[in-house]
C-alpha cells in the first residue's frame, strides 16, 4: 500500500472471533455486532483525525511559505523565523 505524506495507517490482525477478545471477570464475551460497532466508530474517528492532520499540515506549509516571503535580510529576523518555525513544528 502506498501512503502519501502525512498518512498513517494502523492495522491489527483480526481476532478469529469476538468471543476470543479479553473481558474482565464476570463480563460477557464481546458479540460480533459489538465488535463491528466499535470498529466502525474507531474507523470514523481515525478518518476524521487523518483529515484534521492533513488540514493542519497544509496550514503549516502555507504559514512557512508566508514566513519565507516575509523574511528580511536582518539576522535577528531570520533567527526569529527559525525559532517560530520550530515552535510551530513542535506543536504540530
Amino acid at each position: 500500500m502506498m501512503m502519501s505524506k502525512g498518512e498513517i495507517y494502523m492495522t491489527a490482525a483480526p481476532h478469529p472471533s469476538a468471543a476470543g477478545l479479553p473481558v474482565r471477570p464476570g463480563e460477557d464475551p464481546w458479540t460480533a455486532d459489538e465488535v463491528a460497532e466499535v470498529r466502525a466508530e474507531l474507523e470514523t474517528e481515525a478518518a476524521a483525525l487523518r483529515k484534521e492532520i492533513g488540514q493542519v499540515e497544509s496550514e503549516i506549509a502555507d504559514h512557512f511559505g508566508d514566513m519565507v516571503a516575509q523574511a528580511g535580510d536582518d539576522e535577528a529576523d531570520a533567527s526569529s523565523k527559525v525559532t517560530q518555525r520550530e515552535h510551530d513544528r513542535a506543536l504540530t
